[in-house]
């Protein structure tokens, strides 16, 4: 996972804020929906079997944050560590940082601004069969920023990617984008990043190793669906859009499991919340953090719970209830 950029384009800087200052909060630690928003495409790996992650940081007090951030909030049973990018000589030389720490026959490199990255758009990918280098492409009336994929006209063969601030504007008006999630021969790989070339701004590109793929015709592209437009989120506005579409999802997999929701747009739900079969949340409720509820409670209404444990058949209104279980007690018996 790629972590080890700025980030400039979030803003918030020291002095004063400007447009080009990285953010305080690094980009793939800002909150989104309870968790740091990397760590959502942490669970969305985890949740396809992907038990062991390496994540690129930058130097110092920096990547250190970033690295206890992502503790905090990975998946319980996946096995994270963290590679340091001495300098920020771009995304080739993220990748090689963790080559040292890496066994596996095939590496799947995703951005770890992927915000809005599901377990569903993942599966094409992982599924596909195993070739040199595969990447994930998606269409969007509005590619806004992302990279382009180039085809060869002939036979509509992927022939590489053109990031938008080296595109013409012929090629910015291509509607296939480069979602930022790829899957590698790794013994390939390491090779092929040693190869890329340094672009004037002095930085090298890990998407070039995908020209090297196309020439050998070794590289394929799997085009998957954004129901709620695309996954990287970029500027604080596109954390705002991401906030809702995340608590919707929430919402949608708790009603899944069997949770009764009075009016589920009028609550707010965090990604990390369990909720019991048959339990009620009435409208105005806050249910934040990693709280758990258990079957055949009624929470609200307006009821704001944050890391709360409520046991079975409890009733919660009006309250505000932070770190604390909560069960219902079985009247004993009279002698």
């Amino acid at each position: 996972m790629l972590a080890a950029g700025r980030g400039k384009r979030m803003g918030g800087g020291e002095g004063g804020g400007q447009a080009d200052a990285a953010p305080v909060t690094p980009k793939v630690l800002q909150p989104l929906a309870g968790r740091a928003l990397a760590a959502h495409a942490l669970h969305a790996l985890a949740a396809n079997g992907v038990g062991r992650a390496v994540v690129a940081i930058p130097p110092g007090d920096r990547g250190q944050q970033i690295a206890d951030g992502l503790r905090a909030d990975a998946p319980p049973l996946m096995a994270l560590s963290f590679a340091v990018q001495e300098k920020a000589t771009g995304t080739a030389d993220a990748v090689l940082a963790a080559q040292s720490q890496f066994d596996a026959a095939e590496a799947l490199v995703v951005n770890g601004d992927l915000g809005l990255l599901s377990e569903a758009q993942l599966r094409p990918l992982l599924d596909a069969p195993r070739t040199t280098a595969l990447l994930a492409t998606a269409r969007l009336d509005d590619p806004a920023q992302m990279g382009r994929i180039l085809r060869d006209p002939a036979d509509g063969r992927a022939l590489g990617i053109v990031e938008h601030c080296d595109a013409t504007p012929e090629q910015r008006k291509i509607k296939e984008v480069n979602v930022g999630v790829y899957r590698f021969d790794a013994a390939w790989l390491w090779g092929a990043l040693t190869r890329v070339p340094q672009r004037e701004s002095g930085e090298r590109y890990a998407t070039d190793v995908i020209k090297e793929a196309a020439d050998l015709h070794e590289l394929a592209a799997v085009e998957i669906a954004l129901p709620d437009g695309r996954l990287n989120i970029e500027t604080p506005q596109d954390l705002i859009a991401a906030e809702r579409v995340v608590r919707r999802r929430a919402v949608e997999r708790l009603i899944a499991g069997g949770a009764l929701f009075v009016d589920p747009t009028a609550v707010w739900v965090d990604a990390a919340v369990e909720i019991g079969v048959g339990a009620t949340i009435e409208p105005g409720c806050h249910l934040r953090g990693r709280t758990r509820i258990g079957p055949g409670s009624r929470i609200g209404p307006n009821a704001v719970l944050r890391d709360a444990l409520v046991g079975a058949e409890c009733v919660l209104e009006s309250c505000t209830v932070r770190g604390s279980t909560l069960a219902y007690l079985y009247p004993v018996a009279q002698r």
